[in-house]
């Protein structure tokens, strides 16, 4: 069998699925195998156009299976890219609607020093950019970040990057190891499937399960191909489709919305630690230290009603309800980012997508989104 369609199993074992960076630096040296050929950026770049169309940065098996059928076994096809036979593909964003962020600061916590200003992040103005690589900003402590967080022991030396990506999106994704970044809920938030809810520094609850999966996660793909089965059986099943692109886009129509709505909670920080509470939809939740609280907490630091979780328009919702005089970087209902694990198993659901007002904890700073063009 050729060694190329054997490259999945012998690179990532047993795993589904990979970033794109991860998966960017095994074939390259792979491929160095074959004559000494480096890939060069926009060698790579022109296979990401391939096998990744909609730029999620996560590759899947199934990704892989079908770009090595529709490209990378046809020699015509490899000589090409090794020859520097291809167009990179470019894109138009009018000037007038070319979205940038300006990091505005809310709040820094008492006793730190005041050393921050708004930061703007822009993009260039030029009409026809090529497909590239996310341009990436990044905060954290270390000296080569591009907003830099000093002496705070909760900021690690890269924290966090704000990621633009070529469909004029900004993400943000949690580097940390520790001391994770959070996004700060003020208004009602749709929960979705791995969410991770913080009430203080110690109550932690998971979102375990969830029906029906949120509308915006029709770009996550839900059905996981398992590498119990065969490359050769996975290829007979994947052969339907004429290219990534064409297998995403089917993938997503196979999502169920039909089964009755359910949320499992799982705690996993704090006093509640290891309990799970199953949400009837037709009953709206309060969380607090109060005892008349549908999930009573017992710890001082929460508000008597903290948060409350309801099934609102065909969709589950979160709702703080705490206090705003508290030091806003400690004390709220926040999301944890993904973290690099998280990240790499999913395309960032909606929280993680920066939107217009959204307020992001990191370290001792509580900064607010803007967006503008």
């Amino acid at each position: 069998m050729d060694s190329a369609f054997l490259f999945w199993e012998k690179y990532f074992n047993n795993q589904i699925e990979v970033s794109w960076d991860e998966f960017s630096e095994s074939f390259s040296k792979f491929i160095q195998q074959f004559g000494s050929i480096i890939l060069d950026d926009d060698q790579l770049l022109f296979i990401k156009q391939i096998i990744d169309p909609d730029y999620r940065n996560v590759i899947k098996i199934g990704d892989y299976i079908i770009f090595y059928e529709i490209y990378w076994k046809i020699q015509s096809k490899r000589q090409a890219l090794f020859k520097h036979q291809f167009t990179l593909q470019s894109f138009q964003i009018p000037k007038q609607t070319l979205r940038c962020i300006q990091l505005k600061v809310l709040y820094i916590t008492n006793g730190y020093p005041d050393q921050f200003r708004d930061i703007q992040i822009t993009r260039t103005t030029q009409n026809n950019l090529p497909l590239k690589q996310e341009e990436v900003f990044t905060i954290g402590s270390g000296q080569n970040c591009d907003l830099q967080i000093l002496n705070d022991l909760k900021v690690n030396p890269i924290h966090a990057k704000l990621i633009w990506t070529p469909n004029n999106l900004f993400l943000i994704k949690d580097n940390s190891k520790s001391f994770r970044t959070c996004q700060r809920i003020k208004q009602s938030l749709i929960l979705d499937a791995y969410m991770i809810i913080k009430l203080n520094q110690e109550t932690i609850f998971q979102i375990k399960y969830i029906q029906p999966i949120p509308k915006f996660s029709s770009q996550i793909s839900t059905n996981q191909e398992s590498l119990k089965n065969s490359l050769p059986d996975l290829l007979k099943q994947l052969n339907q489709y004429k290219s990534v692109q064409d297998y995403r886009e089917r993938k997503i129509n196979l999502i169920q919305h039909d089964e009755e709505p359910t949320l499992i909670l799982e705690f996993i920080g704090g006093p509640m630690k290891g309990r799970e509470f199953t949400l009837n939809p037709s009953q709206e939740y309060t969380l607090g230290c109060g005892k008349t609280c549908s999930i009573s907490i017992r710890d001082g630091t929460l508000q008597k009603e903290h948060c409350s979780i309801k099934f609102k328009n065909k969709q589950w919702v979160i709702q703080p309800k705490e206090s705003n005089h508290l030091d806003p970087t400690q004390f709220g209902t926040f999301v944890m980012l993904a973290n690099q694990q998280q990240y790499d198993l999913y395309l960032p659901s909606r929280c993680h997508v920066l939107h217009e007002g959204m307020q992001i904890v990191i370290g001792p700073v509580l900064f607010q989104i803007h967006y503008f063009s």
